[in-house]
């Protein structure tokens, strides 16, 4: 997307009716309403999709595991934060959006940390979700799935000492 004046392009095209719908997230979501939009789905509300994910190649895992293993556990670390830290999160994320509407930037961090669960387990039926959209629905989801980092770490009871403190 190409941003003018701040905005992107393609919300400036939904507020002139040159297209009459679109996808958009957080910050985005908030001005499109700020000028009389409406929201018309929210694909959460409908099934179960994957929102983020670690992902790495099984290669890139069988040569690189403790380094994977390093940054599954940065970004629990970082869900932690934000689950934990309202007021250091939006200092995060008005330095990294360059927003300084207190409004936008409260409603971004409600949508997302909301959302977010403490260990990003994936779940089959989003990964079922996908596939079927792929025309693939005969796959099994597991072939594309491995949660052993995810099930270390919590045997080693890292989430229950992130969450102890």
């Amino acid at each position: 997307m190409k941003y003018e004046n701040g905005k992107r392009k393609k919300d400036w095209r939904l507020a002139l009716g040159h297209i009459d719908a679109t996808i958009l997230s957080y910050p985005d979501i908030y001005h499109a309403r700020k000028l009389g939009m409406n929201v018309l789905a929210d694909i959460g509300d409908f099934s179960s999709y994957p929102n983020t994910s670690l992902i790495v190649t099984r290669s890139f895992l069988d040569k690189q595991r403790p380094l994977a293993k390093e940054m599954l556990r940065a970004e629990i670390e970082a869900i932690h934060y934000i689950r934990t830290n309202k007021e250091g999160s939006l200092r995060v994320l008005r330095k990294y959006l360059k927003i300084n509407d207190a409004e936008a930037i409260e409603t971004t961090y409600d949508f997302f940390s909301r959302r977010m669960v403490p260990l990003p387990r994936a779940e089959i039926k989003g990964v079922k979700n996908i596939l079927k959209e792929m025309e693939a629905p005969q796959k099994n989801p597991s072939e594309f799935l491995d949660m052993s980092l995810v099930d270390e770490l919590e045997r080693e009871g890292f989430i229950k000492k992130l969450y102890a403190n």
